[in-house]
């Protein structure tokens, strides 16, 4: 959503937002995150769409931002944290957006001081969804190919390297469709699972890597990873994450090896 209505986002609202912001500190790598919001009511003369770049972003009440210390692995807990965060909004009723390059980080940085050694990956703007979206975001979202999503077939694979197709892993379907149709910077979609046994092992396909100062690609499988999760937790299906690289690349030497989804028995 980059469209805003000018009605106000409630106290209650923000209470709740900002109660979830305090929460969300740490992700599967155990790299830790801030949180924080800019909002209207503590910068009324502050143009917020200024934030973003390219005058993409109508009317928004606030930003949603974080930051993280440069690591192995930490824009991977960044985006996992941070797409917890954008579904809570959105449970709350409020439209998000996830800007990664389109947005002036100095000017974050001006409201949202860093600490040594910390970086803003990327920020989302919120607010009251507008009924009808700009020219502009519907222009974006075209260009972005948004409601396009690749196919089962070339995203999920078994360990023979066989693509799979919906229906074959009746245990974690639904949390694949979840991984399928996360969003991803540009709509590139760069995560790759391979179902082994009873380990989902998630892939980055180094191919969607593009220079930038921010790896987003690692941001994508942080979505793409909290998604797989939050879903089979919603179903009671019990698992945790590990790093524990396969010894195959399953004919792919392209793809990098992130994290594995290890299901648990009942008893576990």
């Amino acid at each position: 959503m980059r469209t805003f209505s000018t009605e106000s986002v409630p106290q209650e609202t923000l209470e709740e937002l900002r109660r979830v912001l305090v929460c969300e500190d740490q992700g599967p790598f155990g790299n830790r995150c801030r949180f924080g919001l800019i909002d209207s009511s503590l910068h009324p003369q502050l143009d917020l769409g200024s934030l973003s770049s390219y005058g993409v972003i109508k009317n928004p009440y606030g930003y949603l931002v974080g930051a993280v210390q440069k690591g192995d692995r930490s824009l991977v807990d960044y985006g996992y944290l941070f797409q917890r965060i954008l579904l809570e909004a959105t449970r709350l009723g409020l439209g998000t957006c996830w800007l990664g390059g389109t947005f002036r980080p100095e000017k974050v940085a001006s409201l949202f001081p860093l600490e040594s050694g910390e970086i803003i990956p990327a920020v989302s703007p919120f607010g009251i969804p507008a009924e009808k979206r700009s020219i502009v975001d519907g222009f974006l979202r075209w260009g972005a190919s948004s409601k396009l999503r690749k196919p089962w077939g070339q995203l999920f694979y078994d360990a023979s390297g066989h693509s799979l197709k919906e229906g074959d892993i009746p245990l974690v379907q639904d949390g694949l469709e979840a991984v399928r149709l996360a969003p991803s910077a540009m709509n590139r979609q760069p995560w790759r699972v391979v179902i082994e046994g009873q380990k989902a092992h998630f892939f980055l396909d180094t191919k969607e890597d593009r220079k930038s100062p921010v790896r987003f690609t690692e941001l994508d499988l942080g979505i793409a990873m909290y998604h797989f999760e939050a879903v089979l937790r919603e179903e009671g299906t019990k698992g945790k994450w590990e790093f524990d690289p396969p010894r195959t690349s399953y004919g792919h030497p392209e793809w990098e090896y992130i994290a594995s989804w290890l299901l648990r028995g009942e008893g576990e």
